[in-house]
């Protein structure tokens, strides 16, 4: 049986009617999960959106809930952003030197 250790886990702030949560995990993936709310206020089924890395470690919400950045290891950040169709793109990689 496979464990997934999750490393790090954060909560999007927003004030839309979506909920974002973000974790990292030992498996070298990160998971962005996004929930709609209902009609009754209840969070609707999440839905996950797996990124794979070479190593991850952390991961950070923007001060407004629409981005999320990635690091691990390898000296890289990785920024991530939902596009209007609800679909995750990479927007930027910034690497230390």
């Amino acid at each position: 049986m496979q464990i997934n250790i999750r490393i790090d886990v954060a909560w999007a702030p927003s004030i839309l009617p979506k909920s974002y949560i973000a974790s990292a995990s030992q498996d070298k993936t990160a998971i962005i999960w996004t929930s709609t709310t209902s009609v009754n206020g209840e969070p609707a089924q999440w839905a996950k959106k797996v990124l794979q890395f070479d190593d991850v470690w952390r991961v950070s919400w923007s001060l407004s809930g629409n981005a999320l950045a990635v690091s691990g290891g390898d000296n890289k950040v990785t920024v991530w952003k939902e596009n209007l169709k609800g679909e995750w793109e990479k927007a930027r990689v910034e690497e230390s030197v």
